[in-house]
């Protein structure tokens, strides 16, 4: 029998100075919440939560608010608790070995484990050597960050998304992602994808499909992609799209390849221009 789960909202009256600080400091997700309240009501409702004074903080104008925002913000981290975080200088295999104790920590805390992510973290990006991303439910992420510095990371930055994508805690919405994506047309690639799960080519929509249902609760293996492509003989990169992020990791796994990157429309001229003079033909 499929469990059936009620959401129950407290209203005026259960009001109190500093509710929802800790979640605000702890969640990237409930932050953006409170950001998000300050910005449309025109006025700081979070520092109204988090300080006070009591007698403001009970007006009913900023009371009802108030009490949703610390509601929802809750509700975020409870039904997608968890978040991302990058991690700069430190080898996988110390880090792999940091996540798995910070998940044997946090799952020793818990009782019933009814989600496949509850005290779950793991490395959800091998972005490039030193630059690694985990991901993980919330409060083994903490663990695994304060693990990290203790244990030399140079740098860590939490991320600002919404949930701990390519890890297990995205495992049920991967399913629900299946049958959306097993209701698509999918067809044959005429031109080869490079999967990030497994670092090899895709052709057929099977092993396509296949791909996108899995990559959500997966770690995406940059580096074993671009290592694939040098290894395939190919020495030029092109990003496109905004920013240069991908341009910036491929310098740092490939040396020596050609790096380009249209993020704009000076961009464009200047990219032709170059792929031109490397002997490639260009229709734009």
């Amino acid at each position: 029998m499929t469990t059936q789960v009620a959401f129950l909202f407290p209203g005026q009256g259960s009001q109190a100075v500093g509710m929802g600080a800790d979640i605000f400091e702890a969640s990237p997700a409930a932050r953006r919440i409170f950001e998000s309240a300050d910005e449309a009501l025109g006025i700081s409702l979070s520092a109204i939560c988090f300080q006070g004074p009591d007698d403001v903080l009970r007006e009913t104008i900023n009371t009802q608010p108030a009490i949703v925002t610390v509601s929802l913000a809750l509700l975020v981290t409870t039904v997608c608790p968890g978040g991302m975080a990058a991690i700069i200088g430190m080898d996988a295999e110390v880090l792999q070995e940091i996540c798995q104790e910070a998940t044997a920590q946090s799952v020793a805390t818990l009782g019933d484990v009814s989600h496949p992510g509850l005290g779950q973290v793991s490395i959800a990006n091998f972005n490039a050597p030193g630059q690694i991303v985990i991901s993980g439910e919330q409060r083994a992420l903490n663990l695994a960050m304060e693990q990290a510095k203790a244990r030399g990371a140079k740098r860590i930055i939490p991320l600002a998304v919404s949930g701990a994508f390519h890890s297990p805690v995205m495992q049920p919405a991967a399913e629900g992602l299946a049958l959306a994506i097993n209701s698509c047309e999918v067809y044959d690639a005429s031109i080869p994808i490079i999967g990030n799960m497994h670092a090899t080519p895709l052709t057929e929509a099977h092993a396509i499909r296949e791909e996108l249902t899995q990559q959500i609760a997966a770690p995406v293996q940059w580096i074993r992609t671009i290592e694939y492509l040098v290894n395939a003989g190919v020495t030029t990169f092109l990003e496109i799209g905004p920013g240069q992020a991908l341009t910036g990791m491929v310098k740092r796994i490939a040396k020596g390849v050609i790096t380009l990157n249209v993020s704009n429309r000076t961009d464009i001229e200047k990219v032709v221009g170059t792929i031109r003079e490397m002997g490639l033909v260009v229709e734009v």
